[in-house]
């Protein structure tokens, strides 16, 4: 009897755990990079020392753009200009971007320099790239103002392919 009521527990704590799993990861429409999971909450430190939540930006009314990139990845390379350029042209009141670095072997602050990369850097980000599933550089996620991820990058996704999914989330339609 003791034997049957602990392979009971064991299979339901089993079960639980599965199913908690199964909530915990993001479904994604392929075509569009749409998920529809509510984006896991951290806190983290910028290079300069600034304090960041990801639900108190949400909650500012703010979109919020993760890109997780490492200086030895050459379509990060070609991607971060071009996430440079999109933060200039919308809203800093409305949409905040942060370039999260990950499994990095160098030096992110100078790689950021040398090629003027100018976004709020959070360094060593392996945990929250494990929150979002990250498993690829460069990683995208879009953040809505109800928490909810608008957009991630699927692997194998171009540049150019990000790039349009981010503006049309981002900029005023003409």
């Amino acid at each position: 009897m003791t034997k049957r009521i602990f392979a009971l527990v064991i299979c339901g704590c089993l079960l639980i755990n599965t199913w908690a799993a199964a909530a915990d990861t993001p479904t994604q429409d392929a075509a569009s990079g749409k998920s529809h999971a509510i984006a896991p909450n951290f806190m983290a430190a910028t290079f300069h020392g600034d304090a960041m939540s990801l639900y108190e930006k949400l909650d500012q009314s703010q979109t919020v753009v993760l890109v997780f990139w490492s200086t030895w990845c050459r379509y990060c390379k070609k991607l971060l200009p071009e996430i440079v350029k999109l933060r200039e042209a919308v809203s800093e009141e409305q949409v905040a971007f942060f370039a999260l670095n990950v499994w990095e072997d160098s030096d992110p602050v100078a790689y950021m320099e040398k090629y003027k990369i100018d976004l709020p850097l959070v360094l060593r980000a392996d945990t929250i790239a494990s929150q979002y599933h990250i498993k690829t550089t460069p990683g995208v996620v879009v953040i809505g103002e109800d928490h909810r991820i608008l957009y991630q990058r699927s692997m194998g996704d171009s540049t150019k392919k990000v790039l349009t999914q981010l503006k049309a989330l981002l900029l005023p339609a003409p």
